[in-house]
């Protein structure tokens, strides 16, 4: 059928209609595209197509510039002008807060753009892949799916990275016609992925054991850490392989051994090994120095993050005589941003290390007034009420996911005048920001961020307060 795109779905998908009034879901398309498509589903109410030909390209099409864009599908909005993109995610925060929030009066700021296009994540994810032949790549996931894609240019990793995994790989952990590794071992066998034993713990060969190599770099030291996933707690040579990468590329300061059995599950495991170096990269965001380990929670575009950080700063006012609770604080980054302009800050957050963390960042600010917490919400809040602690103002950062219940209770029982949220999932911000309105907050700013420019994913940044209270 010809279709002309009106719009993007929130799935990064333009979307028009067909004929028998269906809606109709297109990846690669622009909106004011007129396009030939073919249907590949067909939904109860809605149709699933794909580009045939452009009869007529919008406006604001451009020229892809990535040669796996469509097989990845990481990078949905390689093909249109960035302007397009930050009006198309200003509608999905618009749609989320008025569909699922019910709000229908909203005070939607101008969308935070990103300073960075290009190689602006400091964290990448290769899962390894096998090719027709056998030979393995380090590569990324399909979207929505466990197939590996390569994608030895892709736009929005650092070059280096593209490098040091490409080398691992093909180098150190399958030299082709060789009979050890690093010195050490036998030949590694060529098995497709599919068709290999399920790794056990005392299996040692990387074609059985290794399915992801994970790297960070520090913005403010260059520093980069590799973390070499893995399914058992060594593999022949691991050591003399750390010490090969750290040689050849300098910047590589940390080597570690992440021990994960499961890779269907989340990348990272709950064990490291440190094979080469100090085991952590040193990082600075909003003035809040970082020691950033294998596990840790960093925003993965730092300059943009700090934008987003300092709108927070400005959504929350924050006074010399406020309690300011920061929960979801991670390694304390946002709280402690904002610790010398209030009367005590406190930390709240689940992940022991992160606790640790916080701590440390905050010592070795110079900080007095700073207090971190471990543990869920509700334990904090009860910890807080049965203190006579009564925060003025609550941070929240919530996963994905968003809140919690118990969370969403547990501010409710302490009752700050003003809360902010910083959300990545603008529907779960808007389901969470309906339960609080209900309580009687109003919602008073509201402002877009993006911070993983050409992918479908955008921020945003909250502000309530409480009936009556000043801003």
């Amino acid at each position: 059928m010809e279709l002309k795109i009106e719009r993007l779905a929130n799935n990064g998908k333009g979307v028009g209609k067909a004929p028998d009034g269906k809606t109709v879901f297109v990846s690669g398309a622009v909106p004011g595209d007129l396009l030939r498509v073919a249907v590949t589903a067909e939904r109860s109410r809605f149709y699933e197509a794909e580009i045939r030909g452009i009869i007529e390209p919008s406006a604001d099409r451009i020229s892809v510039d990535c040669s796996e864009q469509e097989r990845c599908g990481g990078c949905c909005f390689r093909q249109m002008r960035y302007e397009t993109e930050l009006e198309a995610k200003t509608g999905f925060v618009r749609d989320a807060f008025r569909r699922i929030g019910g709000f229908d009066e909203l005070p939607i700021e101008p969308i935070l753009p990103s300073q960075m296009m290009e190689a602006y994540r400091n964290k990448a994810e290769f899962a390894i892949g096998t090719d027709a032949e056998g030979k393995l790549f380090a590569g990324f996931y399909s979207e929505n799916t466990h197939r590996v894609i390569p994608v030895p240019n892709c736009r929005i990793v650092p070059e280096d990275f593209l490098k040091i995994s490409e080398y691992f790989v093909n180098v150190l952990y399958l030299k082709e016609n060789a009979n050890n590794f690093c010195g050490v071992g036998r030949t590694v066998p060529l098995v497709p992925r599919e068709n290999r034993p399920r790794a056990s713990m005392n299996q040692c060969f990387p074609a059985d054991i290794l399915h992801h190599l994970v790297l960070r770099r520090s913005g403010l030291t260059g520093e980069i850490m590799l973390i070499i996933v893995s399914a058992a707690d060594s593999f022949p040579g691991d050591k003399q392989a750390a010490e090969k990468v750290r040689e050849l590329f300098p910047a590589v300061t940390s080597v570690i051994l992440n021990i994960n059995p499961d890779p269907k599950g989340p990348v990272l495991g709950p064990r490291n090994r440190v094979l080469s170096g100090a085991g952590c990269i040193k990082d600075q965001i909003c003035g809040v120095p970082v020691e950033i380990g294998p596990l840790s929670f960093f925003q993965v575009n730092t300059p943009a993050a700090e934008t987003l950080y300092h709108t927070a700063a400005e959504f929350a006012q924050v006074r010399p005589e406020d309690v300011v609770l920061d929960l979801y604080c991670g390694m304390g980054t946002i709280g402690l941003s904002l610790a010398a302009n209030c009367r005590l800050l406190i930390g709240g957050e689940i992940i022991p290390e992160a606790v640790e963390s916080a701590r440390r960042n905050a010592a070795a600010m110079g900080l007095k007034n700073t207090r971190f917490l471990c543990g869920d919400a509700a334990e904090i809040a009860e910890t807080l009420i049965r203190e006579n602690i009564h925060p003025t103002l609550i941070i929240v950062d919530p996963p994905r996911k968003g809140c919690s219940p118990e969370t969403l209770n547990a501010v409710l029982t302490l009752n700050p005048d003003r809360i902010v949220m910083v959300s990545c999932d603008p529907a779960t911000a808007a389901r969470d920001c309906r339960t609080l309105s209900d309580a009687g907050y109003q919602l008073s700013r509201l402002r877009p961020a993006d911070l993983f420019p050409r992918t479908r994913h955008v921020e945003v940044v909250v502000s309530m307060s409480r009936a009556g209270s000043k801003l």
